[in-house]
């Protein structure tokens, strides 16, 4: 079988399908967040938030990840709520903190 000649960032997504699928998510910053807790309804919008101030999604990103939402203050999760959301900014960051036992 001959070897693809990708870019690396198209193999990269390429082997990160089978996750995306599995997590339920579109894009490598939101199986980032996926995989560290983050409810999957606002996965897309905290990880486009995260590529923004990061920078780039490599090997380090998911502990990157971890830090960067333990830091991230309760107005910035409020700023990714879905639109019509019943939930607030506050109880996501319960939420995800609760998951990962921080509360």
């Amino acid at each position: 079988m001959a070897s693809l000649d990708l870019p690396d960032e198209q193999k990269r997504i390429i082997n990160n399908l089978p996750a995306l699928i599995y997590y339920g998510v579109g894009s490598e910053e939101a199986l980032v967040m996926r995989m560290n807790s983050v409810p999957r309804s606002i996965a897309d919008n905290i990880g486009k938030k995260f590529k923004k101030e990061i920078g780039s999604i490599d090997n380090e990103s998911p502990a990157k990840a971890a830090d960067w939402l333990n830091k991230l203050p309760q107005k910035d999760w409020q700023t990714i709520i879905p639109v019509g959301a019943k939930v607030t900014g506050k109880d996501y960051q319960t939420i995800w903190k609760k998951f990962n036992g921080i509360e």
